[in-house]
């Protein structure tokens, strides 16, 4: 498995990363952080593209969840300019589970990779997509 999942939009940048804030809550996650690294590196002196991590928490209050610490369960979806074109994608938590825990872990973590994928989906199929 792909350690992350991403799509190509034909949306702006800025309508991309508008639809992860307007779509994560349908999808069962809450916001935790939202960084734009271009502005964090820009004062600093640095200049990249485009690049916004959007930190998200299952919003569900569930045992399953509870029970996991919450660097496993946080994910991580990015909006980024690459060549031109915009990406809307995300770490896979299965990927990162494997990494990291194995056991009945992995069928919760398999679970929020498919919320998490289906987000992605959605983002680049209201921002016009195609996959990469």
């Amino acid at each position: 498995m792909e350690l992350a999942y991403a799509r190509t939009c034909r949306a702006p940048y800025e309508k991309v990363v508008e639809a992860v804030e307007r779509m994560s809550a349908s999808h069962g996650f809450s916001i935790c952080e939202k960084r734009d690294i271009q502005a964090m590196l820009a004062a600093k002196g640095f200049a990249i593209a485009p690049l916004t991590i959007f930190e998200m928490l299952p919003a569900r209050e569930s045992a399953e969840w509870h029970d996991l610490p919450e660097v496993i369960v946080r994910c991580r979806v990015h909006v980024a300019v690459v060549d031109d074109d915009v990406s809307v994608g995300a770490i896979r938590p299965t990927a990162l589970c494997s990494a990291l825990l194995r056991g009945a872990v992995e069928d919760v973590m398999r679970d929020l990779d498919r919320t998490v994928v289906a987000l992605v989906d959605d983002v680049a199929a209201t921002s016009g997509s195609s996959s990469t």
